[in-house]
């Protein structure tokens, strides 16, 4: 009987851990898209920017939208941050948790072009 009760907590630890990192994966591939979209689109402007960041959030089923991207220029590096909370469920059915991420990307302009 304790060796199915193991079982059962390892095989729910191993879950809400698959879990865990399925969302913070789409975190980083959504991260790594809005990089890729400003670097081959330097010369966009911020509310271009901010829709491309919508668009790709849209495509990772990511709950975000155009208050929550603020886009900034530091210098000569354009800055894309953003804030988003989704559910989590670690143990779907019975354990789900708000995770809250705040991706940023940021690319080096080399033009100065229209903003």
């Amino acid at each position: 009987m304790t060796t199915i009760i193991k079982l059962v907590l390892a095989l729910l630890l191993l879950t809400a851990a698959f879990q865990g990192a399925r969302a913070m994966m789409s975190n980083y591939q959504f991260e790594d898209a809005v990089e890729q979209a400003l670097l081959f689109a330097p010369n966009a402007s911020d509310a271009e920017v901010t829709q491309q960041v919508v668009a790709i959030a849209a495509e990772y089923d990511l709950p975000v939208d155009a208050d929550a991207v603020a886009v900034s220029q530091h210098g000569s590096d354009r800055v894309v941050e953003v804030v988003y909370t989704t559910d989590v469920a670690f143990i779907p059915g019975i354990i789900t948790q708000p995770m809250t991420f705040r991706p940023s990307a940021s690319v080096r302009l080399l033009t100065q072009g229209r903003r």
